[in-house]
């Protein structure tokens, strides 16, 4: 998926141990542009609480910093 600004930023991450993970965003319904376990794990538990939540999308946007 291509970045699409009009999605909505629903949700956003921040790692401070992961070195591997550097401002990358991920689109779509998993980590489309790292292999990193931390990412994929992340993925999971933000889509499953976002869609607990009942505020998941079709498209999430979820943002990965190593801050």
């Amino acid at each position: 998926m291509e970045n699409d600004e009009s999605l909505p930023v629903i949700g956003s991450l921040v790692f401070a141990k992961s070195s591997q993970i550097k401002n990358s965003s991920v689109y779509g319904a998993g980590p489309t542009n790292s292999s990193d376990e931390f990412v994929s794990i992340a993925m999971d538990v933000a889509l499953q609480v976002l869609k607990d939540s009942g505020k998941a999308k079709s498209a999430v946007h979820l943002t990965f910093s190593s801050k």
